[in-house]
C-alpha cells in the first residue's frame, strides 16, 4: 500500500537531521523551519521565536509566488495538518528544483527512503509545481499534493474523492482507474538508461535548470522594476515639491517688487509736497522738520536696500532650484529609460521561457511516439516468431538490430531524432517459402 504524501513528506523532513519530525504536528513547533531556511534557502532570515519564524516563512514564500498567498500560515503555526504539508511541499520544490541545492536534491533520491514509485511521485509532484508556478493558488497545490500517478500513463491523475452518506460510515477509496483524468499534461517518461531513477533524470535535466534559471531572472527583474517604479515616485513627487517652493517664491518676489514700488511711490510724493512759505514758519520749525524729513529718507533708503538685498537672495533661490530641477527632470528621463529597457528584457525573457516550454512538450511527444512505435515493432517480431507453423515464413532475427539512442539529446527535428534508430532490413529464404 502506498504512502500518504503526508508521511512521505514527514518521512523526508525528518531524513534531513534539522529536527527531530516524528509527526507532523512537530512541525508547529517552527525549528525545522527556522533551521531549513537557514541552511538551504538564500533568505538571510534569522529568528528567536515561533511567531517571528512563520512570519519571516510566510514573507519568504509569499516573494517566492507573487501571484497570491498559497498557504494560511497562522493555520500552519495552530498545528493545522494540511497546512503543513504545503509548507514542506513548497520547501522541497524551492530547494530541490528552483534554487537547485544538490545536497537536498540528494535526500529524495535516497533508494533506502524513497521506492521508485514514490521518487517517481517525487518528480511528477516537483514538475507540476514548476510548470504551475507563476499561477499557483491554495486550491491547485491541494489538488498536485492529493494526485496520484497512474499506472498506465505514468502521469499524475485527479485524486478520487471520499464519499460519506448520512446513515452510512466512511466509504474506501476505490484504486484509480486507467481512464482517470489527467490534470497535467506533462509527460512523465521513465529512462531506461543510467541511473534508472526518473527523479534524478528530471532533476539533472537541462531543461529543468534552464526553466529555473529563466525564472530567478525574471523575478530579478521584477523586483528592479519595483525599485525602478518606487524611485520614479520619489523623483515624482521631489519635482512636484520643487515646482510647489519655485512658484511660493515666484509670489514672493512679485511683493517685494510690489512693496519695493509702492516706497518708491511713497518718496516721490512726500519730496513732492510743496514747501511752506517762510512767513508761516520760523526758523526753528523748518530746521526741526527738516531734519525729520532727512532721517525719514534715510530709513527709506535703508529699508528698500533691504528689500533689493531679499529680492537678490529669492532669484539665486530661483536660479538654484530651477538648475536642481533640470537634474531631475533629466534623472527622471534615464530612469524612464531604465524602466523600459527592463520591461523589454523582461518581455525577452518571457518569451523565451514560453519558447522552452514548447520545446519541451514537443521532446517530449516524440520521445513517447519513438517508444510507441518501438513497442509496436517488438509486438510484431513476438508476434512472427509465435504465429506460424514455418520457420521461413518469420523474418531473421539475426537481421534486426536496435541501437538504443540517448532521449535526453533529441533535436526538436523529428527526423533527425528518429535518425537514431537503424532496422536492417529482413531477409527471407526464399527457398523455404516456395518450398
Amino acid at each position: 500500500m502506498e504512502d500518504s504524501w503526508s508521511r512521505v513528506c514527514t518521512r523526508w523532513a525528518h531524513s534531513l537531521d534539522l529536527s527531530p519530525v516524528r509527526e507532523l504536528i512537530s512541525l508547529s513547533d517552527g525549528k525545522f523551519f527556522a533551521a531549513f531556511m537557514n541552511k538551504y534557502l538564500p533568505w538571510n532570515t534569522s529568528s528567536n521565536t515561533v511567531s517571528e519564524t512563520f512570519h519571516k516563512l510566510e514573507a519568504g514564500i509569499r516573494n517566492e509566488f507573487p501571484f497570491g498567498p498559497v498557504v494560511r500560515m497562522a493555520d500552519a503555526q495552530a498545528g493545522h495538518e494540511e497546512e503543513l504539508v504545503k509548507v514542506l511541499t513548497l520547501l522541497m520544490y524551492l530547494a530541490a528544483v528552483k534554487h537547485l541545492i544538490p545536497s537536498l536534491s540528494a535526500t529524495l533520491q535516497d533508494s533506502k527512503l524513497f521506492s521508485k514509485e514514490v521518487q517517481l511521485r517525487f518528480k511528477c509532484i516537483l514538475q507540476a509545481l514548476m510548470e504551475q508556478h507563476s499561477v499557483l493558488t491554495p486550491s491547485l497545490l491541494s489538488e498536485i499534493m492529493m494526485s496520484k500517478v497512474s499506472e498506465t500513463t505514468g502521469q499524475l491523475t485527479a485524486p478520487v474523492l471520499r464519499t460519506r452518506l448520512a446513515d452510512k460510515p466512511h466509504t474506501r477509496v476505490t484504486k484509480a482507474s486507467p481512464g482517470s483524468p489527467v490534470i497535467f499534461s506533462s509527460k512523465v517518461i521513465v529512462s531506461s538508461s543510467g541511473s534508472g531513477s526518473p527523479l534524478k533524470d528530471f532533476l539533472d535535466s537541462p531543461q529543468t535548470r534552464q526553466v529555473a534559471t529563466y525564472q530567478r531572472m525574471v523575478e530579478e527583474r521584477n523586483v528592479q522594476t519595483r525599485m525602478l517604479r518606487t524611485e520614479l515616485e520619489n523623483e515624482k513627487t521631489e519635482r512636484q515639491f520643487m515646482s510647489e517652493e519655485a512658484n511660493r517664491l515666484k509670489n514672493d518676489k512679485k511683493k517685494l517688487e510690489e512693496e519695493k514700488e509702492a516706497l518708491k511711490q511713497e518718496l516721490r510724493d512726500k519730496m513732492a509736497v510743496p514747501e511752506v512759505s517762510d512767513s508761516s514758519l520760523n526758523e526753528g520749525e523748518l530746521s526741526q522738520k527738516y531734519h525729520q524729513v532727512l532721517n525719514e529718507q534715510k530709513e527709506q533708503g535703508k529699508y528698500l536696500a533691504k528689500v533689493e538685498q531679499q529680492l537678490y537672495e529669492v532669484e539665486e533661490d530661483k536660479a538654484r532650484l530651477e538648475t536642481r530641477l533640470d537634474g531631475v527632470m533629466e534623472k527622471m528621463s534615464s530612469a524612464t529609460d531604465d524602466k523600459y529597457r527592463v520591461e523589454m528584457s523582461r518581455d525577452d525573457m518571457m518569451l523565451n521561457l514560453t519558447e522552452t516550454r514548447n520545446e519541451n512538450i514537443l521532446l517530449s511527444e516524440n520521445v513517447e511516439e519513438l517508444q510507441g512505435q518501438i513497442e509496436d515493432l517488438s509486438q510484431q517480431l513476438q508476434l512472427s516468431f509465435l504465429s506460424g507453423g514455418k520457420k521461413s515464413l518469420a523474418p531473421s532475427v539475426a537481421s534486426f538490430h536496435f541501437n538504443a539512442c540517448d532521449m535526453k539529446n533529441i533535436s526538436l527535428d523529428a527526423d533527425d531524432s528518429v535518425g537514431g534508430l537503424t532496422f536492417n532490413s529482413f531477409r527471407e529464404n526464399m527457398g523455404d517459402v516456395m518450398g
